[in-house]
């Protein structure tokens, strides 16, 4: 028997302003909405007309597509939009592959279709570096702006 290795985890707690705390809350829900939404677009192309490829790359694009002009998404940065957008297509893509291995005798237990999160919930996203705003205030505390989507800058 080997040495186990313990890990730890440190939370990082923010102190943020009512309205910077609103807004932030605000973002987490319209992620959670816009999964909630990705995932009802994909379940509904398997149940009605029985889709099972659900290649990743091919699920990424149709997803942008299909959703650039919904609320939710357009509530959001760009990028940060279709982060959440890349993790539906990698839950389906998952799917697909747990069905493939089902039917092969691989996996004994048949895979369900990727479910929905608690409405009203909060869903993470991320920013690429290049998004995010670094500035320093007068007191030489480093401060990070985040950016918005075009229906909130409006």
């Amino acid at each position: 028997m080997g040495k186990q290795e313990s890990y730890g985890a440190q939370k990082v707690r923010l102190h943020l302003p009512d309205l910077e705390n609103e807004v932030l809350v605000f973002l987490l829900k319209q992620a959670n909405s816009l999964f909630n939404c990705a995932i009802f677009a994909l379940r509904q192309s398997v149940i009605w007309f029985g889709r099972s490829n659900f290649h990743i790359e091919m699920v990424k694009n149709e997803l942008q597509t299909e959703f650039k002009e919904n609320p939710h998404y357009l509530m959001l940065y760009s990028q940060a939009g279709q982060s959440i957008l890349h993790k539906v297509a990698e839950n389906f893509s998952s799917y697909t592959e747990g069905v493939s291995a089902f039917f092969q005798g691989t996996n004994l237990n048949k895979p369900s279709l990727p479910g929905y999160r608690t409405k009203g919930g909060l869903f993470e996203f991320t920013f690429p570096a290049q998004a995010l705003k670094k500035k320093y205030d007068e007191d030489g505390i480093a401060k990070i702006g985040l950016p918005l989507g075009w229906d909130i800058k409006k």
